[in-house]
Protein backbone atom coordinates (compact mmCIF):
# COMPACT_ATOMS: atom_id res chain seq x y z
CA UNK A 1 0.00 0.00 0.00
CA UNK A 2 1.21 3.58 -1.27
CA UNK A 3 0.11 6.46 1.18
CA UNK A 4 -0.58 9.85 -0.94
CA UNK A 5 0.35 12.69 1.07
CA UNK A 6 -1.59 15.74 0.55
CA UNK A 7 0.38 17.94 2.04
CA UNK A 8 3.93 18.07 2.37
CA UNK A 9 4.63 20.56 5.10
CA UNK A 10 2.84 22.72 7.91
CA UNK A 11 2.59 25.80 5.83
CA UNK A 12 0.93 23.60 3.08
CA UNK A 13 -1.70 22.22 5.94
CA UNK A 14 -2.70 25.74 7.20
CA UNK A 15 -3.08 26.75 4.10
CA UNK A 16 -5.83 23.65 2.94
CA UNK A 17 -7.14 24.50 6.32
CA UNK A 18 -7.49 28.12 5.65
CA UNK A 19 -9.66 27.13 1.99
CA UNK A 20 -11.97 24.74 3.54
CA UNK A 21 -12.80 27.13 6.99
CA UNK A 22 -13.33 29.81 3.94
CA UNK A 23 -15.88 27.49 1.35
CA UNK A 24 -17.70 26.21 4.68
CA UNK A 25 -18.63 29.97 5.58
CA UNK A 26 -19.23 30.67 1.96
CA UNK A 27 -21.60 27.32 1.84
CA UNK A 28 -23.02 28.81 5.36
CA UNK A 29 -24.19 32.38 3.84
CA UNK A 30 -27.50 33.08 2.86
CA UNK A 31 -27.31 33.48 -1.15
CA UNK A 32 -29.04 37.07 -1.73
CA UNK A 33 -32.04 37.56 -4.39
CA UNK A 34 -31.80 40.70 -6.34
CA UNK A 35 -34.88 41.65 -5.48
CA UNK A 36 -34.07 42.13 -1.29
CA UNK A 37 -32.69 45.70 -0.32
CA UNK A 38 -29.15 45.88 1.70
CA UNK A 39 -30.04 46.00 5.04
CA UNK A 40 -27.39 48.52 5.71
CA UNK A 41 -28.38 51.43 3.11
CA UNK A 42 -32.22 51.43 3.34
CA UNK A 43 -34.69 52.35 6.37
CA UNK A 44 -35.92 49.59 8.14
CA UNK A 45 -39.48 49.17 7.07
CA UNK A 46 -42.01 49.74 9.98
CA UNK A 47 -43.69 47.31 11.88
CA UNK A 48 -47.65 46.77 11.01
CA UNK A 49 -49.83 46.66 14.03
CA UNK A 50 -51.59 43.16 15.07
CA UNK A 51 -55.47 43.29 14.39
CA UNK A 52 -57.29 41.87 16.75
CA UNK A 53 -59.47 38.34 15.34
CA UNK A 54 -62.95 38.06 16.39
CA UNK A 55 -62.00 34.89 17.79
CA UNK A 56 -59.58 36.19 20.13
CA UNK A 57 -62.37 39.11 21.21
CA UNK A 58 -64.31 38.21 24.38
CA UNK A 59 -67.70 39.01 23.51
CA UNK A 60 -70.53 41.07 25.62
CA UNK A 61 -72.94 39.71 28.14
CA UNK A 62 -76.52 39.27 26.20
CA UNK A 63 -78.43 42.73 27.85
CA UNK A 64 -80.16 41.91 30.97
CA UNK A 65 -77.90 39.38 32.03
CA UNK A 66 -74.90 39.27 33.95
CA UNK A 67 -72.05 36.25 34.89
CA UNK A 68 -73.85 35.16 37.95
CA UNK A 69 -76.98 34.52 36.07
CA UNK A 70 -75.73 33.05 33.33
CA UNK A 71 -74.11 30.35 35.08
CA UNK A 72 -77.01 29.72 37.30
CA UNK A 73 -79.02 29.10 33.77
CA UNK A 74 -75.95 27.02 33.05
CA UNK A 75 -76.32 25.35 35.60
CA UNK A 76 -79.89 24.29 35.60
CA UNK A 77 -80.31 23.46 32.21
CA UNK A 78 -76.90 21.11 32.34
CA UNK A 79 -79.36 18.35 33.49
CA UNK A 80 -81.89 18.46 30.68
CA UNK A 81 -79.01 18.58 28.53
CA UNK A 82 -77.73 15.58 29.21
CA UNK A 83 -80.95 13.64 29.66
CA UNK A 84 -81.73 14.59 26.17
CA UNK A 85 -79.24 14.56 23.51
CA UNK A 86 -81.94 14.36 20.62
CA UNK A 87 -83.32 17.79 21.01
CA UNK A 88 -81.36 19.72 18.95
CA UNK A 89 -83.65 23.02 19.66
CA UNK A 90 -83.39 22.88 23.37
CA UNK A 91 -79.60 22.86 22.58
CA UNK A 92 -79.46 25.70 20.28
CA UNK A 93 -80.82 27.55 22.95
CA UNK A 94 -78.68 26.81 25.86
CA UNK A 95 -75.61 27.35 23.59
CA UNK A 96 -76.76 30.19 22.30
CA UNK A 97 -77.59 31.77 25.38
CA UNK A 98 -74.19 30.54 27.23
CA UNK A 99 -72.24 31.84 24.00
CA UNK A 100 -70.65 34.88 26.04
CA UNK A 101 -70.38 32.69 29.24
CA UNK A 102 -68.52 30.21 27.42
CA UNK A 103 -66.22 32.16 24.85
CA UNK A 104 -65.59 34.59 28.07
CA UNK A 105 -64.46 31.56 30.30
CA UNK A 106 -62.29 30.05 27.65
CA UNK A 107 -60.62 33.57 26.59
CA UNK A 108 -59.61 34.48 30.20
CA UNK A 109 -58.55 31.20 32.02
CA UNK A 110 -58.39 28.69 29.66
CA UNK A 111 -59.33 25.15 30.41
CA UNK A 112 -58.65 21.51 29.45
CA UNK A 113 -60.95 20.54 26.50
CA UNK A 114 -62.06 17.42 28.49
CA UNK A 115 -63.47 19.80 31.03
CA UNK A 116 -65.40 22.78 28.54
CA UNK A 117 -66.95 19.04 27.29
CA UNK A 118 -67.84 18.26 30.74
CA UNK A 119 -69.55 21.71 31.03
CA UNK A 120 -71.08 21.83 27.60
CA UNK A 121 -71.78 18.29 26.50
CA UNK A 122 -73.52 19.60 22.98
CA UNK A 123 -70.32 20.41 21.89
CA UNK A 124 -69.37 16.31 21.55
CA UNK A 125 -72.19 16.84 18.89
CA UNK A 126 -70.46 17.61 15.31
CA UNK A 127 -73.45 19.69 14.34
CA UNK A 128 -73.24 21.75 17.53
CA UNK A 129 -69.57 21.77 16.88
CA UNK A 130 -69.87 23.54 13.73
CA UNK A 131 -72.78 26.11 15.00
CA UNK A 132 -69.83 27.26 17.87
CA UNK A 133 -67.50 28.04 14.90
CA UNK A 134 -70.43 30.31 13.41
CA UNK A 135 -70.85 31.82 16.25
CA UNK A 136 -67.22 32.63 17.36
CA UNK A 137 -66.56 33.68 14.16
CA UNK A 138 -69.72 35.73 13.36
CA UNK A 139 -70.45 33.90 9.95
CA UNK A 140 -72.50 31.30 9.01
CA UNK A 141 -70.70 29.85 5.80
CA UNK A 142 -67.68 29.26 7.97
CA UNK A 143 -68.28 25.19 8.08
CA UNK A 144 -68.79 25.52 3.62
CA UNK A 145 -65.26 27.43 3.75
CA UNK A 146 -63.87 25.08 5.74
CA UNK A 147 -64.57 22.40 4.13
CA UNK A 148 -62.99 23.93 0.36
CA UNK A 149 -59.45 24.12 1.92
Amino acid sequence: MVSKVLVDSDTEWGYLELKIFNRMKKIQKPKRLAGIRDSQSDPKPKKQKTKTHTWSAVPDLPEGESVDSLRTYANENLDEIKKNPKKHKLHKEFMDKTFALRRRDILTAPKLVKDVLKEYPSLTNFTHLKAELCRIFDDNDIPTKVREK
